[in-house]
């Protein structure tokens, strides 16, 4: 991981322009960045699902609320699945 005085960095990089995320997502990785962008990308899965999880419970009680549960639903589903997938990503 890269640091900077001792202290893990940590980039958010946002682009509309794909070949510039690519050329900096490559400077990114020779650096270390790649791995610590899964990790926190696999928290932020977890979050995702348990907060999901919540929501459904709390919308189950209502039959008006179907609609909107099982999206909820499908969000969490999703989440869990994104963190399935990162699990599968060889790391360096």
């Amino acid at each position: 991981m890269s640091q900077l005085g001792g202290s893990p960095q940590c980039i958010l990089l946002v682009d509309d322009e794909p070949h510039l995320v690519c050329v900096v997502r490559m400077y990114l990785e020779l650096h270390g960045f790649f791995e610590l962008a899964l990790r926190e990308l696999k928290t932020s899965a977890a979050y995702v699902s348990d907060y999901a999880a919540l929501l459904e419970v709390h919308l189950a009680q209502e039959c008006v609320f179907s609609g909107l549960r099982q999206i909820a639903r499908q969000v969490r589903l999703h989440a869990e699945l994104l963190a399935d997938l990162i699990d599968d990503v060889p790391l360096r």
